[in-house]
């Protein structure tokens, strides 16, 4: 056939085009009019690769007839192509999520385990939104279980506890029909740890009482565990705990008087035994004058 170029002047024979000289110059009127888009504007090859008789050759990470779908370009997140390979892959400038994940960068699970606690979601006072709660205005905390203004469940079950168990309190007068939700008993003494209620009373008694089968998540009828009234003894333990107090500060105070006595009388003792010694000189000297004679 034909030479396609000069190999003196390595260029191409005349009508021919291309970096090998591949490209009939006669067989397209415009070269680069099938690099572009369909709307014949914009860059060739959409700016990713480059045109080469009329066909584009996109770079890496980049593919289509006009290199227009770049597998590098969706969004991120924590730094990684749709969140990682776990939960996405990048196709053509969209995240595609796996099972289990959604939104533009497939960072949302839509598992809901972390928002669950005994079956109830986000304490029932929110929504589970990519497997965390958004509590509803006033609530907040983890699970929503905790709020600005609301009783914590000790303050809210004190007064069935007190009228109940021991028929007294504000609620004492129509304790069957208030607190028929829940059902009281009293024992003489219990192991009481910080998982019990310890409240005061209106009349300054201390109730301490257990919630038992009751969490912020489920709303079944609790059972409250009362003990016998200990206000006398917390006040006797209270007024131990004043006086021991009061006498290891006595014992101190004693401690630290003797020992500035016994630095007192030792430094006494070295002075005295200067006076007594033998060997001391004073720095007092007399001298008498014999040619003075008193009239």
């Amino acid at each position: 056939g034909r030479a396609l170029a000069h190999l003196r002047c390595h260029c191409c024979s005349p009508g021919r085009v291309g970096k090998l000289c591949e490209c009939e110059l006669a067989e397209a009127t415009d070269l680069e009019a099938g690099c572009r888009g369909r709307n014949g504007t914009g860059p060739t090859c959409s700016g990713k690769g480059q045109c080469v008789c009329g066909q584009c050759q996109c770079n890496s990470n980049v593919r289509g007839q006009h290199c227009e779908c770049d597998d590098t370009s969706c969004e991120r997140h924590d730094g990684q192509l749709c969140a990682g390979e776990g939960q996405g892959r990048c196709q053509c400038g969209s995240c595609m999520c796996n099972e289990g994940y959604t939104g533009s960068a497939c960072d949302c699970s839509l598992d809901t385990r972390a928002c669950l606690q005994d079956g109830v979601e986000c304490s029932g006072h929110g929504r589970c939104v990519c497997n965390k709660c958004q509590c509803q205005p006033g609530y907040f905390d983890r699970l929503c279980s905790r709020c600005t203004n609301c009783r914590t469940p000790c303050e809210e079950h004190r007064d069935c506890a007190d009228c109940q168990a021991f028929r007294m309190g504000p609620l004492s007068q129509n304790c069957s029909i208030a607190c028929n939700h829940t059902v009281a008993t009293v024992v003489p003494e219990a192991t009481v740890n910080e998982q019990w209620c310890k409240e005061k009373t209106d009349d300054e008694r201390i109730l301490i009482f257990l919630i038992e089968g009751f969490t912020q998540a489920r709303a079944l009828p609790p059972l409250l565990v009362a003990v016998t009234d200990q206000t006398s003894m917390i006040v006797l333990g209270s007024v131990l705990g004043i006086v021991v107090i009061g006498l290891l500060v006595i014992i101190a105070y004693r401690i630290s008087v003797e020992i500035l006595d016994r630095r007192e009388y030792m430094r006494f003792e070295k002075e005295r035994e200067r006076v007594n010694n033998p060997l001391f000189q004073s720095a007092t000297t007399t001298v008498v004058n014999p040619r003075y004679n008193e009239d």
